[in-house]
Order: structure tokens, then C-alpha cells, then sequence
């Protein structure tokens, strides 16, 4: 047996067993043939220890889950960040290192600190996110963001050879990385495969800063980086530069392509001769089928003259974005081939066997360890109204349609909690994106500008970290109008890969599904919802009208019958001009199955159709099947558990109708309505105190909102604090059915006979004039003690289909009637579906 072959086959027993090794001593032993033999035992060894040491439980408030690497910087854990509840990576450099790896003296425990100081400057999708760098109970402990995935080394060495599509898609996101880190002042210097993760969403991350340093540092140094990957002047000892930076990433891309590297050698005095001998393997040699285009593209990249090669990272993007491959990344074939070393007879057999048996069970025990289920991690966002450069060209709708646009597409993922755009409208002109996102409790924002000049628009845009008030990702888009659409696709294609969450095929398909492709009707659409968010009648009437001009351009466009069947269901309730239920509810029905007809999968249309069945046509079966429907295809959808939260009330199931409420909160927890109607099933529980209690907490979140203090004055009625109840109905300066309903009701229980049929006067007569809820009017009959007036117009509300009368059940304004046999069949005819005439659909 060799001596080189002896020395190896002790280091696998040693590996075997778990013994010390000393890799130094190794190092020097061995000749130069056996040194590519000698890596892969030391990582194999990394691999062994990785499971043999014991981890620390907690370190400072990370709490340690699992070991996931171990290397010359020390250990690598999975943790729990207990303060922001996340999982986090966590590098953890022992405090003796100098003692650890005596034989490297670049390594050191300051190094974390640094590389963790150089990150916390990089705000970008595709690099990776430090959170934190600390000295804690004697060791540096660098956590950042925990990225699923495999690198590219890892994907190679499986035999992967990248297609051009998936090089092209890998070396543009890569350049945007690098160009992120420039724009820092930082340079990577070790840009390789082994630090480049393909994450499982889809994005292509740049790890490990180990070798980063500033770009004003113009010094030497020690040379730092992997020296295959390294740039033929630094390896003649200039200093690195963003050129360097670019020739590394042009080596990159050509290893994914071919397997091998242009410029070969056994050492570093070999990479540089080859260099000086111009000893480089051509890419359109090594792969000749390869587009003579992409060719070009990276023989520039790596030209030996810095002077000769793209100015920028910045520069080599838009080339490879210039070739415009149209294959899907994750849908070309893999085309493997063979190892070039695989001929070569490295060690023999036996020792083959000993490191294969260690490999077979070291496999085996991870994949155990690592078969553990693991939770999604949910991400909370807001996106503000863009704000729009040009207000006076009459292009208010765009900022606000935009986000609206980019709410609802991004509701649809389970992963993702988005607040409501009728809440972020409560923040009214605030424009700073931190301020805002504390305001409404999310963790990220996404805020921008909108422009518009003749047939052309310009849109930047922001995912803003609240947390650390500064941007994650910003990019800026420059289009025809007519490319809207695509503007919003790449946005929220942006945002997810920011906000590095892991897509299932449903939600990868919802977020590219379009409703229209016409930008026209998408613009309609925009001004519909500009108007329905500002809920009184003339804007429900105004948004009425852009809907349907938007299926008028385009009748397959569901999202704008969704629209529609909105703001019709919203008239029948706007206080004070709502409408007859019978003039809007139909066409509500009408173009909620319009749209359901055209996406089976719409959650908004599905809820709009349970909103029709439970507070007009009384159908309880099938609001509560359409509610539910609508929950499962997005249980984001707070406006959903509203109004499904009503349908329980109805049903007299405040329990469940508590557990809904809440979880809209949660969902949409700066929403006045939302924090208004918390309060409900106590005071339909007749838990009146505590219903106070929390309509007064409501009016601390939205002291303005006109219906939380309808609410304070039913129960200040109801607790006999009549003064209180009729100051808080007066709030309301609008007559409508509400401020009616309560000031006759409150004057009449607190014994004024004379001031109540003074306000039930004013009521008949706009009753006279216009649709009013003869619910309001039977209310006060029924406090001033006249039954038959009040069962008279409860009988009215009923053939209305009032939706008012859907609560009866449990109503405790109609409390002094329930004694009376009539009351009970009246909420026998409400659960039983009210009156047999229902005015017919108007199809659409």
C-alpha cells in the first residue's frame, strides 16, 4: 500500500470512528495527487461531526433547533428567533477559534462580526438577510435569514449540466444580486457556486460574505476567494474590484454550462500560468450548440483585460436579459453527463468501500433527522396607494387601483396576510412607508410612485422592511401603457421572491393568473374600486358604472363582475341613501354568478353570492356554504368572516360568530368597522358591560367612524344611560335610518314619548320620499309600547326582505314583543326563507 494511500485509509477508519484528526498534519503529508481526495474527506467529516457534537439549546434569545453545517468558521444551526418569531439561520464561531484552526490565520472570530456588518448594508430579494451579529457567553454568533434550498455546487455535483434558459434566468437574478451589493460599496470577492442557493421559491440567493470587503479598500491583502473563480489580476496580487466581481460570476456561468471552468490548474502557480499562456478553454468549444449570443455574453465577463469586461454587474443583466430565453426555468429538462474525473483511478477499492459505507449511513441518519414537518411562515404586508406624479392629467385612480390591483393578487396566497386596501385608505396621506407599516402592524410595505406620460408609464416601487426601515427590494419599471399588466405581474412576482416565501403550483397559479388582458378594462376596473372604497351612494353609483364599462370591453373579465356585485350589495345598506334590497340584491346575485361562471376559484364573488343569500333572499344553506367557500379559497379574506360573522348572528351562534370577528381582526386589525362589530356578540348576548367595554376600545381605533358610536348609543339604550345613548346618536349629522332608528328608540325607553314621535314623524316622512328600513321604524313603535304599530311595520321590513329583520332572532330592541305569538311566526318566516316572491335576477 502507498504511503498516501495508507494515510488516507487511516483518516476514513478515523472518520469512522469519530476521532480527532489532525487536518494539518494531514495536509502536509499528503502529495498533491491526493489532495482533491483529502477535501472530500474533510467535508465528510464536517458531515460526521455535524451530528456527533452536542448544540447548545439556546443562544441568547435564538432558540437552537438543529446543527445544519459545521466548516472552518465553526457551526451553522437552524434557530428560532423568539423575539420576531422566525426561523433564522445561525453561524456560530467557537471562542477559541485561533485554537481551532491554528493553520489559517484569515479566520477569526472578529470575521463574523465584519461579515455580518457588511450584509446589514445589502437590502435585496436575492442576497441574503443578516438580522443580527453579536459576542454572547464566549462565542460570535452571526443570524440571518434561513433559505430552503440547494446550491448550485450541490446541484452540480449531482451531474447537472444548467440549459441555457436556466443559466440565463440564474445569471440575471445573480447580477442583480452582486449589482445590490456595488451599490453598497461592498465587494463579494468568493462569488462560486457553493455560495450561490437556489432556494425552493424560486429565487436565486447569494450567501456567504466570509471574503467581502469594502470597495474604497483598494489594499491587497491576502488573497481572499476560491481561485478557480478568481480574476487572472488577482491572482497576480492587484486588489479586487467590481471588474473581479463580474469575471467571477462570468467563471459561474460558465461551470453551469459545461461543468468545468475556462481557465484550469492544479494550483494557484498553475491558474497563473495558465492565465499568462492565455490557457483557456473556450465556451463555444466546450459547448457548441450553445446560442453564439450567450457565447459572447460571457466570454466578456471573463476577459483577461478588467478594461475589456462589463463595467458593472448592472451591464452583464441587461445583455443576458437582451437574449430573452423563453423556456421555463422549472420545466426545462436536466441533461446530465459524465464527470470528467470519473476515469480516474483516485484511491483504491478498499478505500472506497470504508468511505462509502460511512456515506451510506451518515445519508440515512440525516434523512431521518431531516423528515420533520415544518410550518409556512406567514408573512403580514400593506400596500400603499401609489402615489401619482401627475394628479392633474386626472390619473387619481392609478395610484390606488394599482394597489389594489397588486392586494387582491397577493391575498390569494395562504402565506401571506395583506391588509385590506379600505384600511390603508384610513391612513389618509401619509406617505412614509415605516410610519405607515407600524401603523396598520404589518412587517413589510410595499409603497412607490406611479407616472403616466402619453401611451407610457414609469413605476417605482418598494418592498419596505418595517422592522428595520429600509427597503428589502426596490426596482423600477419603465413601459408602454399597454404593459400594465406585466408591470403588476413582475411586481408581485418581485414581492413573494422578496419576501422569500415557498409557493405551492395553486398559489404560483392564482398570482400569475390574469383577469383580463386588457389594459383598458384593467384601468376601469381601477377607477370601479377608486370609487367603491369611498362607500356612499353617489360613489357605489359612480364605481357601478367604470365596472361595467370594464365588462363592456371585456365580458370574461371576472374580477370586474365581482366588482359589480359589490357595490350593488353595498347600496341596499348605504345609510342614509341606501337603496330597495329588491333594486340591487338581484342584480348583486346576478353578477356574482356571472363572475363565479367565468372563476369557479374567486373567494370575492363567492362571498358576495353568501352576502345576497343571507341578507336578502334568506337562503341560509347556501350563504353559509358560499361564506365557507370563500374562507377556504382565501382565508385572508377578512371581509369574508364579516360577513359570514353576520350569518351566525343571525343564526344565534355568537360563539362561532365571536371566533370569525376575531380572526378578521387579527387579519385586518386597524379596520374601525371590523374593531366596531367585536363588540356585537356581547350585545347581542345581552353582556351589555362588556360590550361597552369594547365599543369604546373601537372608538379609540377609529374615533370618527360614525357606526361605532351607533353602537355606544343601542347600548348605552340598553343599560339605561339615555343621555349618553342620544349624544352619541346625534354624532351622526346624516338623517339616515340608523340615527333615526336609535334617537326614537333611546327617547322612547328613557320615557320622552314626545321628542321619539317627533323623530318617528321626520322618519315617515322620508319614508314618504324614499326607501327607508321600516326595521328603524318599528324599533321606535315597539319602545313606545304600540305592538300593533310596530308588528305593522315589521311585516312591511319582512316583504322588503330588510336586512335588519335577519337578526330578529336575537334582536334585544324587539325584546319587549317576544311574549307576543305573532313574533314567534315572524321568526319562523325569516328562518324559513321569508316571503315565496323573490324578485328574479337580471342575467348578465
Amino acid at each position: 500500500m502507498a504511503p498516501s494511500e495508507g494515510l488516507l485509509g487511516h483518516l476514513a477508519g478515523a472518520i469512522l470512528d469519530g476521532g480527532d484528526i489532525d487536518w494539518a498534519s494531514a495536509a502536509s503529508t499528503a502529495d498533491e495527487s491526493q489532495r482533491p481526495v483529502l477535501d472530500q474527506l474533510r467535508l465528510l467529516a464536517a458531515v460526521a461531526d455535524l451530528h456527533r457534537v452536542a448544540k447548545p439549546e439556546r443562544w441568547g434569545h435564538l432558540r437552537v433547533l438543529e446543527r445544519i453545517g459545521r466548516g472552518a468558521f465553526g457551526e451553522v444551526y437552524r434557530a428560532w428567533d423568539t423575539r420576531l418569531d422566525r426561523e433564522v439561520a445561525l453561524k456560530l464561531l467557537p471562542a477559541d477559534a485561533s485554537e481551532h484552526e491554528p493553520h489559517d490565520a484569515s479566520i477569526d472570530a472578529n470575521s463574523i462580526i465584519h461579515e455580518g456588518r457588511l450584509l446589514a448594508r445589502v437590502r435585496h430579494a436575492n442576497v441574503v438577510t443578516i438580522y443580527g451579529a453579536e459576542r454572547l457567553e464566549g462565542r460570535i454568533g452571526l443570524w440571518m435569514e434561513f433559505v430552503r434550498g440547494r446550491t448550485l455546487e450541490q446541484i452540480l455535483e449531482g451531474g447537472k449540466i444548467f440549459s441555457v434558459a436556466e443559466t440565463v434566468a440564474i445569471g440575471i437574478e445573480l447580477c442583480e444580486a452582486i449589482a445590490a451589493v456595488h451599490g453598497a460599496g461592498l465587494l463579494h470577492r468568493d462569488v462560486k457556486a457553493h455560495n450561490v442557493m437556489l432556494a425552493q421559491d424560486g429565487r436565486v440567493v447569494l450567501m456567504d460574505f466570509g471574503t467581502g470587503r469594502e470597495l474604497a479598500d483598494r489594499s491587497g491583502g491576502s488573497l481572499a476567494g476560491t481561485p478557480l473563480y478568481l480574476a487572472p489580476e488577482v491572482l497576480r496580487g492587484a486588489p479586487a474590484s467590481v471588474a473581479s466581481d463580474v469575471y467571477s460570476v462570468g467563471v459561474l456561468l460558465h461551470h453551469l454550462l459545461t461543468g468545468s471552468y475556462p481557465v484550469r490548474g492544479r494550483g494557484l502557480r498553475d491558474l497563473r500560468l495558465a492565465h499568462e499562456r492565455h490557457e483557456r478553454t473556450e465556451l463555444a468549444v466546450a459547448r457548441p450548440d450553445l446560442p453564439p449570443k450567450l457565447a459572447a455574453v460571457i466570454a466578456r465577463a471573463i476577459e483577461p483585460d478588467p478594461k475589456r469586461r462589463y463595467e458593472s454587474a448592472s451591464a452583464l443583466a441587461a445583455d443576458l436579459a437582451a437574449l430573452k430565453p423563453r423556456w421555463d426555468l422549472a420545466g426545462t429538462p436536466a441533461r446530465s453527463v459524465q464527470d470528467p474525473r470519473s476515469g480516474r483511478a483516485l484511491w483504491s477499492w478498499r478505500l472506497a468501500a470504508v468511505v462509502g459505507v460511512i456515506l451510506i449511513a451518515l445519508i440515512a441518519w440525516v434523512g431521518r433527522r431531516s423528515n420533520v414537518a415544518t410550518g409556512s411562515t406567514t408573512a403580514t404586508l400593506a400596500v400603499l396607494p401609489f402615489d401619482e406624479l401627475n394628479r392633474n392629467r386626472g390619473d387619481e385612480h392609478l395610484g390606488l387601483g394599482l394597489a389594489d390591483a397588486l392586494t387582491a393578487r397577493l391575498s390569494n396566497l395562504r402565506q401571506v396576510v395583506v391588509r385590506p386596501t379600505s384600511t390603508v385608505r384610513e391612513l389618509g396621506g401619509a406617505r412614509e412607508p415605516v410610519a405607515a407599516g407600524r401603523s396598520l402592524h404589518v412587517q413589510f410595505v410595499v409603497d412607490g410612485t406611479i407616472r403616466r406620460s402619453g401611451d407610457r408609464i414609469r413605476v417605482t416601487v418598494q418592498l419596505v422592511d418595517v422592522e428595520r426601515g429600509a427597503p428589502r427590494w426596490a426596482e423600477t419599471f419603465d413601459e408602454r401603457f399597454t404593459e400594465i399588466l406585466s408591470v403588476e405581474d413582475s411586481i408581485s412576482r418581485k414581492v413573494v421572491g422578496a419576501l422569500a416565501l415557498q409557493l405551492g403550483g395553486d398559489d404560483l397559479s392564482r398570482l400569475a393568473q390574469r383577469g383580463t388582458e386588457d389594459p383598458e378594462a384593467h384601468v376601469l376596473y381601477f377607477k370601479g374600486r377608486y370609487f367603491w372604497n369611498k362607500r356612499k351612494t353617489p360613489n357605489l353609483k359612480m364605481a357601478i358604472s367604470y365596472f361595467q364599462a370594464a365588462i363592456d370591453r371585456d365580458p370574461s373579465y371576472a374580477e370586474a363582475f365581482a366588482g359589480l356585485a359589490d357595490a350593488y350589495a353595498l347600496l341596499a345598506t348605504a345609510d342614509p341613501e341606501a337603496l330597495p334590497p329588491r333594486d340591487t340584491m338581484p342584480r348583486a346575485r346576478a353578477a356574482a354568478e356571472a363572475a363565479l361562471r367565468l372563476d369557479e376559484h374567486l373567494a370575492e364573488a363567492h362571498a358576495s353570492l353568501g352576502y345576497v343569500a343571507a341578507n336578502y333572499e334568506w337562503d341560509w344553506a347556501t350563504a353559509e356554504r358560499e361564506f365557507k367557500r370563500a374562507i377556504d379559497l382565501n382565508p385572508n379574506y377578512a371581509t369574508a368572516r364579516h360577513w359570514y360573522f353576520w350569518y351566525l348572528i343571525a343564526m344565534g351562534r355568537l360563539d362561532e360568530a365571536e371566533e370569525q370577528i376575531t380572526r378578521a381582526r387579527e387579519l385586518d386589525p386597524l379596520s374601525p368597522m371590523i374593531h366596531t362589530t367585536v363588540g356585537v356578540p356581547s350585545f347581542y348576548a345581552r353582556q351589555y358591560d362588556r360590550a361597552l367595554a369594547r365599543f369604546q376600545r373601537a372608538a379609540e381605533v377609529g374615533p370618527d367612524f360614525w357606526l361605532t358610536h351607533i353602537w355606544l348609543g343601542w347600548t348605552y339604550s340598553e343599560i339605561g344611560r339615555y343621555t349618553d345613548a342620544v349624544a352619541e346618536f346625534q354624532r351622526e349629522q346624516d338623517p339616515g335610518a340608523l340615527k333615526y332608528g336609535g334617537l326614537g328608540y333611546a327617547y322612547a325607553r328613557a320615557g320622552d314619548h314626545g321628542a321619539a314621535r317627533e323623530v318617528l314623524a321626520k322618519a315617515l316622512k322620508k319614508a314618504e320620499r324614499q326607501y327607508l328600513s321600516s326595521h328603524a321604524i318599528a324599533i321606535i313603535y315597539a319602545a313606545l309600547g304600540e305592538k300593533d304599530q310596530a308588528f305593522r311595520w315589521l311585516e312591511r321590513a319582512l316583504s322588503e326582505r330588510d336586512e335588519e329583520m335577519t337578526i330578529i332572532k336575537v334582536d334585544p330592541r324587539l325584546d319587549t314583543l317576544r311574549t307576543d305569538v305573532r313574533f314567534d311566526r315572524l321568526v319562523e318566516r325569516v328562518m324559513a326563507g321569508g316571503p315565496r316572491r323573490i324578485e328574479p335576477a337580471r342575467p348578465f
